[in-house]
This record gives C-alpha cells, structure tokens and sequence, in this order.
C-alpha cells in the first residue's frame, strides 16, 4: 500500500501498490525496504504529494529537499501529520518514532528508469539520517575543522547517510555499483551543502550553484578534498560492518571522520 497527499485538497488517500505509477511504486518499495533495515527504530511513512507542493520552504517540485514531519515538532503540522497517519494499516511494530516524509510525485517521475531505486536508497539515507542529526545536542565545533557550526551539521548529515548507505551494501540491497554511486552522491550533496552555507555566511546569496562552487573553491581550495575524503573514508571504518549498536557507530564515524578534517 501507498499513501498519496493531494497537494490542493490536503487529503491523503491509499492506493494498492499494483495501482500505483510504475515509478512510483518502485521508488515506495525501495524506500520501505532501505528504512525497515536502517530505521534505528524509528517507523519511516513515505506520502507521495500529488499536484501541487505545498511546502514552499523545502523547494518547487523536482528541487525540493523533501519535507518530515514528527508528532508534535512545532511546525504546526500535527492535524496534516494525523491525516498521513490515518491511512496506515495497523502495524505491529513499536518504533520509538514514526516520522511522515513527504515527496513529490513529480520528482520521482523526472528520475530515470535506472536511477529510481538508488534514488530511493539515497533519500532513505538522508532522511534518517537527517532526523537522527535533528536529535544530537549541538557540540562544540573543533575550530581547527576550519567549519562553522551550520556547515558541520551539513558534513555529519552527510556522514552519517554514508554510514547508513554502507550498511544498505552490508545488507545486500545495493550492489557493489549501486554503493559506489551513492557514496559519489553522498559526497557531492554534502560538498554542495557546505558551499552554499557558506555563501549565505558570505552574503553572497544571489550566486548560481555553480558560480557558488566556483567561490567556495577559490577560497577554500584544501576543503573539498578534505569533506570528501572525510565521508569516503567510512566504508573504511571495521565498526561499520557492524549492525550492533548503530548509533554508536554513527557517532564513532563522525568522530573518526572529524579528525580526518583535521590533518
């Protein structure tokens, strides 16, 4: 089953997976299978938004960040929450937390056949992990990093869906091509992530993405290699072979990854 959110009317609705798009109903069963094996106990419901998107702070479609949503987070989503959660079938887990991820439909119609279910991988690991970095108290940023406390939220988002995107690998989902792409992905979002809070720290909001990179670059030419070394070296990490206390090894890779930046 899938749960569709009609943009206009705000009303969700299920729909068998054999009714669903072909694109859809691939990209939702990835999804599923990617967080049922890297949840870290928390119950991750996929709604597909159809027409319009209705979270103009999470981007137009086919660019947005996609949108969670928890029980009580002070976004003032609580009534569209409980509309999501409605339409789920009993289920006889108890996840600590189950989080509502909105995407559009029409961003996962833009995708290409081939890349729908890595896709799909890779949205499951930036969505847990995002919420997981939500969690973490705000640590002191080693100055020495060279990054400001809102761009090393980005590079531990970044290596945390690494670790989760390894252990996709570790659980066989992914094939050995499938884990390369998404560890590139992974890298480059990340990278992309930090230029362009690091534009907005520079006041140079109007830049394109590419003149951003291209700023970022000149000013901090060692940084790059540095972040993508970093978040390439978890596949590297013995404790990520292991599914044994995953928070602990989020936390152990983003300290061995941390003194990486620090060479």
């Amino acid at each position: 089953m899938i749960i569709f959110l009609c943009g206009q009317s705000r009303k969700a609705y299920a729909l068998r997976a054999m009714e669903a798009p072909v694109k859809t109903r691939e990209f939702a069963q990835a999804y599923v299978e990617a967080t049922s094996l890297i949840g870290l106990d928390l119950r991750m419901v996929l709604v597909v938004v159809t027409g319009s998107w209705i979270f103009p702070h999470a981007g137009s479609p086919g660019q947005e960040k996609r949108c969670l949503i928890t029980e009580d987070d002070g976004a003032g989503r609580n009534e569209l929450y409980s509309e999501c959660i409605s339409r789920l079938p009993p289920s006889p887990s108890a996840a600590s937390e189950t989080v509502v991820v909105l995407i559009s439909e029409a961003s996962i119609n833009d995708l290409p056949g081939e890349d729908v279910k890595p896709a799909a991988m890779l949205s499951a690991c930036f969505d847990v992990a995002s919420w997981f970095v939500d969690t973490l108290p705000h640590a002191e940023v080693p100055s020495e990093t060279g990054l400001t406390k809102h761009q090393y939220m980005a590079f531990t988002l970044g290596v945390f869906a690494a670790v989760l995107s390894f252990g996709l690998s570790q659980y066989g989902m992914s094939t050995a091509a499938d884990a390369r792409r998404m560890e590139a992905a992974i890298t480059g979002i990340t990278i992309e992530k930090v230029a362009e809070i690091w534009a907005h720290e520079q006041n140079l909001r109007e830049l394109a993405q590419t003149e951003i990179m291209n700023a970022y670059m000149q000013n901090k030419p060692n940084m790059i290699r540095q972040l993508s070394g970093a978040i390439r070296s978890v596949s590297d990490l013995p404790e990520a072979h292991s599914s044994k206390e995953p928070e602990g090894v989020l936390l152990h890779a983003l300290t061995h990854c941390t003194r990486l930046l620090l060479l």
